[in-house]
């Protein structure tokens, strides 16, 4: 065992396993410590995992749909037609099969079905990606573009002064602007949630952190996941490509994202309609407050990281296939938070300033 059950809950050096000497934290760090301190310490702080005995693993088939979108978007500007689209994105995925992992694929009969599919799947994926660019104001400003870094183009976000600043970092999937807005797409090849409860909790940070870093000096437009799969389960029958997240509302936001989209109807492009209030349209004030309580909570983790927290704290369902079961210890009942909606959290951030 790690520690003699139960396990403790603070553990000063710890700091030092988490933190290893740097001064920058990635997103996915700080969502793990509010998913479970004790989880996080151990995967990414002590490096424990699990023996992947697989030639291609599920996260290689995500990796290979991300590498294509990547080239898609850094070409974007050079493809005129929908026909020259599919062939680039063919083209490129057929390329990508030849090398490693990828191209251990084609050693079975099945594994040749398999990369069959997956090149099939890129070239519908990245043609939705094409159009949904090709009929917005939105172009692509960066693509797998880095913040936080000494080399990064845009200023640090801080999440602790001092003589060395603790800062956020990580490595943007893609950037869109369009005038002075600013949105960010992050593509899923997998299942995503997207509610107000796991933002609230800590547990999904990373696309808020992303836009916040990303559009300082700028207007906000949204935080949007792309969901780089097709689907079988029936969601989203009418717009099976929306990309999914919270967003600026405006009018004005959502005919940038849809050119010619009509009075009244959900745009095909973002969860939003037009001329209609949504689910998880905000005004850009309280859109602007709502993601700025990402970064409250990111400073909070620095804290209670420094203070060498690793309870064994869970929240509902980390408990679930958690590899680590038989050694924290816990035996107590995972925390869980109550309705919570963006109201609460825009709120939540202007108490915080004394408004």
């Amino acid at each position: 065992a790690l520690f003699a059950e139960p396990a403790p809950r603070f553990v000063p050096e710890a700091a030092r396993v988490i933190f290893k000497g740097k001064n920058t934290v990635a997103p996915t760090l700080v969502e793990g410590y509010f998913l479970c301190p004790y989880r996080n310490f151990a995967e990414r702080g002590l490096m424990l995992k699990e023996r992947e005995d697989k030639s291609v693993r599920v996260t290689d088939t995500g990796n290979f749909l991300h590498e294509v979108m990547r080239d898609l978007a850094q070409n974007i500007d050079r493809i005129e037609n929908e026909g020259a689209c599919a062939r680039f994105l063919r083209e490129k995925a057929e390329k990508l099969l030849q090398d490693a992992p990828y191209c251990y694929l084609k050693d079975t009969k099945t594994g040749g079905f398999s990369a069959a599919s997956l090149v099939n799947e890129a070239v519908i994926v990245g043609l939705n990606v094409c159009e949904q660019l090709k009929n917005s104001e939105f172009s692509v400003f960066g693509v797998e573009q880095t913040f936080g870094y000494p080399d990064s183009p845009f200023p640090p976000v801080i999440l602790e002064s001092g003589e060395k600043p603790m800062r956020l970092a990580g490595k943007i999937d893609r950037i869109d602007r369009a005038g002075d807005y600013v949105r960010v797409v992050d593509y899923k090849t997998g299942s995503f949630e997207v509610s107000a409860k796991s933002y609230y909790t800590g547990r999904k940070l990373q696309l808020e952190l992303y836009l916040y870093a990303a559009s300082r000096g700028n207007k906000m437009a949204g935080a949007y996941y792309f969901p780089a799969r097709v689907s079988f389960n029936g969601e989203e029958k009418d717009s099976p490509f929306r990309m999914q997240g919270y967003t600026v509302g405006d009018d004005a936001v959502v005919a940038m994202s849809e050119r010619g989209i009509e009075k009244g109807s959900k745009s095909r492009y973002i969860d939003a309609y037009f001329g209609r209030k949504s689910a998880r349209a905000m005004s850009e004030e309280d859109f602007e407050d709502f993601i700025g309580y990402s970064v409250l909570a990111a400073r909070n983790f620095v804290k209670e990281t420094r203070a060498g927290c690793i309870a064994a704290s869970p929240y509902e369902g980390a408990c679930d296939y958690c590899p680590y079961g038989g050694v924290c210890g816990f035996d107590g009942v995972p925390r869980e938070a109550g309705p919570i909606d963006q109201a609460d959290i825009v709120n939540a951030v202007r108490r915080r300033r004394g408004q």
